[in-house]
């Protein structure tokens, strides 16, 4: 005779668990994904095209005495990190879409440096870049998605001092030769697809407009309200605070966004130890632009891996280039980073809850079934007798020929 062994009864989560589980659906997703490494999956590739797409336009600049345009260089690079997995053909169209993004975006933001109150408009303007910005890139496809890239480079451009000579016009300049050397390396440098990559690889289809206006809302709400907030608490970065809040945005989910949002804040508190000790040696000149080359092409190879670790990376960089062109006292900066950022994902978090209430009001539940009245069920199970269970094309040609 053979023993059977009794079933176990699964262990009982912990009541504060299953209170998470139950309120949030987030306990899971958070501990497995926020300490989740991912692969490596060619990441020095695209690291690579993003060094040598900054590198030679700031060497260039450098070499000739004009360190004062290297930010807009750099800005105009950023196209450079996107379509990192496509083929080279679909790369380049969408980095030429991006490029016209990022100088429009840069030259606006000019626009609002010379105006007169210029802060209000830069958040105003700024919700603006993010809902168009993030419209486009969800219809678009473009990955990465969101406004992140353009608004950083128009609330840069806004909230640099106006200089004395073409304040407009040589920013733009630089920005579009150095979106034109990245589309260039871009077409170079790139890795060849293996054949079961290749669907996932080539430009994909346009996404719903529906959908990318929900997308669209959702960033400029969630820019306009941090910006405002910002502004009146008095804060000098207040495009900081709309970093913070469009970021969660760029995942799909709402417990991704939450994740991401743990993500920004614990990987920002680290990066600014890392940015204090970096900022303690005051870089300056070339010093500094290569450091912001070094640290971004390393985010590069991170950003996908981890998000959290990437960040470490990222906070240095922007507070290496917010005090080349801003510069102002290192505690301050340091704390007015980790404030600002704290708010702007409060205020994300205040928005995926109420776009989550939002959702369940606009799609209801189904009624539950009165007592005492049969359940609706297909006609063709029925007429079979089949229960539940609709015919297969198979069962109901056989029934025809029994006919």
């Amino acid at each position: 005779m053979v023993h059977t062994p009794e079933p176990v009864a699964p262990r009982e989560r912990p009541w504060l668990g299953r209170l998470i589980r139950h309120r949030w659906s987030l306990l899971d997703v958070s501990i497995d994904e926020a300490s989740r490494f991912g692969p490596h999956a060619a990441s020095h590739v695209p690291a690579a095209r993003v060094f040598c797409s900054m590198a030679v336009p700031t060497l260039v600049l450098s070499s000739v005495g004009r360190l004062d345009l290297v930010p807009w260089a750099i800005f105009g690079a950023f196209a450079s990190i996107y379509g990192r997995d496509a083929v080279p053909t679909a790369r380049v169209r969408v980095q030429v879409a991006v490029g016209i993004s990022l100088v429009a975006s840069i030259g606006l933001g000019r626009i609002v440096a010379t105006s007169a109150n210029a802060g209000w408009w830069s958040v105003v303007l700024g919700a603006a870049v993010a809902a168009t910005a993030g419209f486009i890139s969800t219809h678009r496809n473009w990955r990465p998605v969101g406004p992140l890239f353009q608004l950083i480079a128009f609330s840069v451009a806004a909230h640099t001092p106006p200089g004395s000579d073409s304040n407009i016009v040589a920013p733009m300049a630089v920005a579009t030769g150095a979106v034109a050397f990245s589309v260039t390396i871009g077409a170079i440098i790139g890795r060849r697809p293996r054949n079961d990559d290749l669907s996932q690889l080539r430009l994909r289809a346009r996404g719903d407009c529906p959908v990318a206006g929900v997308r669209a809302i959702e960033y400029g709400i969630s820019a306009a309200a941090a910006g405002v907030v910002s502004t009146f608490a008095g804060y000098g970065y207040a495009y900081w605070a709309m970093l913070g809040a469009v970021v969660p945005f760029m995942a799909l989910e709402r417990a991704h966004r939450l994740l991401r949002a743990v993500h920004r804040m614990t990987g920002t508190m680290l990066g600014l130890l890392v940015a204090a000790a970096i900022l303690a040696l005051h870089p300056h000149g070339l010093t500094a632009i290569l450091l912001v080359i070094t640290l971004q092409a390393g985010a590069e190879l991170l950003i996908l891996r981890h998000y959290g670790i990437a960040l470490v990376l990222i906070t240095p960089l922007a507070l290496v280039m917010a005090q080349g062109t801003d510069p102002r006292p290192l505690p301050a900066v340091l704390f007015e980073r980790a404030l600002q950022t704290a708010l702007g994902l409060i205020v994300a978090v205040l928005v995926i809850a109420v776009g989550s209430c939002l959702a369940r009001m606009q799609w209801p539940v189904a009624k539950p079934v009165a007592a005492g009245s049969e359940p609706t069920r297909p006609v063709a199970a029925r007429d079979a007798g089949q229960g539940s269970r609709t015919m297969t094309r198979r069962e109901h040609s056989q029934r025809r020929r029994r006919r």
